[in-house]
């Protein structure tokens, strides 16, 4: 019996010797595997924060929205640090770029590329109205357009590239645009030009968005054009004249052309309409002009 619990005795012992080895080699292995883990976090986090650092860059970021054909100032931006992958500012505005024309809108918070920019200062422009465009039906404030002149044999010019229309007055076929002054001279000549040949268009177009690329000015006068110019410094004014009629003409037989269109539809909606009807109505006085008028109060709006 004696030896029977000296047996049981060293084994109780073994075992609990086997115990704190095991639970010691576990802690130990533990404890190193948990360094590792730490060394290695740290190393990503330093990695991550030298990545960080390295695609940071301070530009100027847009306050608030910012309009196509608005001018950039220094009151709509301010200098944050951004990240921007790769760390390349040479893709945004610096200091030099403010005062220059947005040619598309700017959303607050958004970093100002130089893509977004115009070539042209606000302080070289001057606002320049025009009422001899044939306009494009769908036109709005704010739209950018091309101005672009064809004539009777189909060539195609452009004028003006990606400018902004600041105002529009569609009734009387008036927009207001930025120009700088060299596009001041250039859309002269392509009115004179329009006036000198008959069948001859300038008219708009208008770009779909405003990121779309911008189109590149190909118009040159015509010798007949720069002569003509050269002869007569009147010219302009009479061209403007010309086709300021033409346009305003224009104008009023799309005006017109809809008041018709509108007058049949009623027709077809009410019942009882009649010839006579027409008839009452044409003996009551009004002119096709007054008619026109009329229309346009009554929220007729070509093309819209």
């Amino acid at each position: 019996m004696i030896r029977i619990a000296k047996s049981k005795k060293k084994m109780v012992g073994a075992v609990l010797i086997s115990v704190i080895v095991v639970s010691a080699g576990f802690g130990v292995a533990f404890a190193v595997n948990t360094g590792k883990i730490k060394s290695m976090y740290n190393e990503q986090v330093d990695t991550l924060k030298s990545e960080m650092e390295k695609n940071q860059v301070v530009t100027y970021v847009a306050l608030c929205d910012v309009a196509a054909g608005s001018e950039l100032k220094k009151s709509n931006v301010e200098l944050q640090t951004v990240y921007l992958e790769g760390g390349d500012s040479s893709s945004l505005i610096t200091e030099k770029d403010l005062g220059k024309i947005v040619n598309c809108d700017i959303k607050g918070g958004q970093p100002v590329y130089q893509s977004m920019m115009g070539s042209a200062l606000a302080f070289s422009l001057r606002e320049t109205e025009l009422a001899c465009l044939t306009l494009s039906s769908n036109l709005k404030k704010e739209d950018l357009i091309d101005v672009r002149i064809m004539y009777p044999n189909g060539e195609n010019y452009i004028v003006l590239s990606k400018v902004c229309l600041q105002n529009l007055e569609k009734f009387s076929n008036d927009c207001y645009l930025w120009l700088a002054e060299d596009q001041i001279m250039t859309v002269s000549s392509a009115i004179v030009d329009t006036y000198l040949h008959e069948g001859a268009i300038l008219y708009t177009t208008r770009y779909i968005e405003d990121g779309q690329d911008e189109t590149t000015p190909n118009y040159i006068p015509t010798k007949h054009c720069i002569t003509a110019m050269a002869n007569d410094e009147n010219i302009v004014e009479k061209a403007k004249a010309k086709l300021n009629a033409s346009a305003r003409e224009a104008l009023e037989t799309r005006l017109k052309e809809q008041v018709e269109k509108k007058n049949v539809n009623l027709k077809e909606i009410l019942p009882g309409s009649s010839a006579s009807d027409d008839s009452a109505d044409d003996s009551s006085g009004g002119t096709g002009e007054d008619v026109i008028e009329e229309e346009s109060e009554e929220e007729v709006e070509y093309g819209d």
